[in-house]
């Protein structure tokens, strides 16, 4: 067994470097024994075809820690009973649009389509790992007399249920998204369902089997009726959306714990701004707020409430008066509040008395776009959208105010690594190079992963790829082309390129704030470093702002007073 750090949030166990039921039955075992174990501090574990990764919550247990606790579960002579594996029968419509590539997949093995059903139905395979997407499914082992190479170019969107081929691979796209996997069928039956645990239709140590059924019996299961629920909040109507500008969506700490199904913990992407938005409104660190990126929000508001805009330094506008961003303001029914340009950063957060009140899914009310759950309706806003709170009007927050704010204003913006945990998959010059180059954020950026330009990682004669494995927010991925991708917070649990580092969790807000054009220069950190950086950074709230007392608000005659009394 090997164990390496994956950032400063995650570890790596690694058994042989191989997909194989052997290696996938002693990591399920594993797992089973870690997660009976109730290891303070760890939320997630996410099997891979030879790996689990490890999430942990540093400020509860520390890496030292985690790993003799890893390594005592490891060596224990107790023996577990592999549980119960569960056969999953799947109908699948092989033709019409639903099987574009199986016309491909025949005439590339020289076959008949009928021959490549027969093959993909004629087995058993095991479901070694939920990734990728929300509940995407990785199955093996594929016959090699229909193994084939994914696409070149992968495909901007592939179907909810679509089932692919790669290499000797198989799986089924649980939810719809980008993918280069071959598609010969597709499946009627949901395998992602976030209102019912456990949320997926099949679970690791599954097993699978596929059977052919016809377009009517395909169209018949489609359109079996299923339960829905209106999208309904009772709230107040606090903002009606005006315009949405580029890109906003509502967050909350995030979504943990589900990684090992494929879900992104989401959450802000910059979330010191975020936690001080709330903190200065007199809000728990968690409330819902809206991100927006590089501005362009424009709201109306419905009633009395006070708000707090938070984030990089923004043109920021309640009707016709310029305001400063990083403050909190008291705001009148028919108000227009306006999140403008920006002069430096690209995310800013608006949050009001008591959060914004959208619906809690899965232990979070953050948006995921992939998923489509979270904020509203799993989506961006839109035009017309209307902003629900829990307050009326805004109870007497305690009295903070921002005295200092830090921006990196210079260049380059200097963003601190833990190496690895592929290192073999890099040359010793290249990791020299990594370290002592700059490289600049491109124009290719979401909330998935920011693409950087410079001088070319090299990587060994293992290459690019990997056999796919844990992936997490910061973890610097190199593909073929040398350049480096930064996955963000919206990164998938698993990835197949080979990672040279991890951006640790405190620096990728500066990241995050940073627009296309700037450059940014990696400095190589230890694990064991990490106790020191944390402690600096839980402090820097309190050292950015200051508790002036408390707000109580009082009426003489006619006319209402803020009074905010000193300490």
């Amino acid at each position: 067994m090997k164990i390496r750090p994956l950032g400063d949030r995650a570890i790596i166990i690694y058994d042989k470097e191989e997909i194989s039921e052997k290696v996938s039955h002693n990591i399920h075992i594993l797992e089973s024994k870690i997660r009976e174990s109730h290891i303070k501090g760890v939320y997630s574990l996410v099997p891979g075809y030879c790996t689990l990764t490890v999430h942990y919550d540093s400020s509860v247990i520390l890496y030292d820690e985690l790993i003799d606790k890893i390594e005592d579960i490891d060596s224990s002579q107790s023996i577990l009973v592999q549980k119960h594996s569960n056969l999953i029968k799947i109908p699948v419509l092989y033709k019409d649009k639903c099987g574009e590539d199986l016309t491909y997949v025949a005439k590339y093995h020289n076959i008949t389509e009928e021959e490549v059903i027969n093959i993909h139905t004629n087995r058993e395979y095991l479901v070694y790992m939920l990734g990728f997407t929300p509940g995407f499914t990785y199955l093996g082992e594929l016959d090699t007399r229909i193994a084939t190479p994914r696409l070149e170019i992968p495909r901007i969107k592939v179907p909810k249920g679509a089932v692919g081929i790669a290499d000797t691979q198989t799986g089924i796209y649980a939810v719809s998204s980008p993918g280069g996997w071959r598609i010969i069928g597709c499946t009627p039956l949901d395998f992602f369902n976030p209102k019912k645990p456990p949320h997926t239709l099949v679970k690791p140590g599954d097993r699978v089997k596929f059977y052919p059924i016809s377009k009517k019996e395909f169209e018949r299961r489609l359109n079996i009726p299923t339960e829905k629920k209106s999208f309904k909040i009772d709230g107040i109507s606090v903002f009606d959306v005006k315009n949405p500008g580029l890109f906003t969506i509502v967050v909350d700490k995030g979504r943990y714990g589900y990684e090992d199904i494929g879900l992104s913990p989401g959450g802000p992407m910059d979330n010191f701004f975020y936690k001080l938005g709330n903190t200065i409104i007199g809000n728990p660190e968690n409330a819902p707020s809206l991100e927006i990126f590089t501005g362009g929000l424009i709201l109306s508001a419905k009633i009395k409430t006070m708000v707090s805009i938070t984030g990089g330094i923004f043109d920021v506008y309640i009707n016709s008066t310029r305001v400063n961003s990083n403050n909190k303001y008291l705001i009148n029914s028919g108000d227009i509040i306006k999140i403008g340009k920006s002069k430096y950063g690209t995310m800013a957060y608006l949050t009001i008395p008591g959060g914004i009140n959208v619906p809690r899914v899965m232990g979070s009310t953050s948006t995921d776009i992939k998923a489509g759950i979270g904020g509203i309706k799993g989506r961006a806003l839109k035009k017309n959208d209307i902003i629900y709170g829990k307050n009326l009007i805004p109870s007497p927050p305690l009295g903070y105010i921002i005295k200092h704010v830090e921006y990196y204003l210079k260049e380059p913006i200097v963003l601190r690594v833990i190496p690895g945990p592929n290192f073999e998959n890099f040359e010793k010059g290249s990791m020299d190079l990594f370290y002592n180059s700059f490289y600049r954020i491109t124009k290719k950026i979401d909330r998935m992963g920011y693409r950087l330009e410079g001088p070319k990682i090299l990587h060994t004669k293992k290459g690019a790829g990997i056999i796919s494995e844990g992936v997490l927010p910061g973890a610097i991925q190199i593909p073929g082309d040398g350049m480096p991708i930064v996955m963000m917070r919206d990164a998938p649990p698993l990835g197949g390129y080979a990672k040279i580092g991890v951006v640790i969790d405190a620096d990728l807000r500066k990241l995050a704030q940073a627009p296309p054009g700037t450059d940014v220069k990696f400095v190589p950190v230890s694990i064991t470093d990490m106790p020191c950086i944390l402690k600096k950074e839980n402090s820097r709230i309190q050292q950015n702002i200051a508790y002036i007392g408390k707000r109580y608000g009082t009426k003489i005659g006619k006319i209402s007073y803020n009074i905010e009394i000193e300490e």
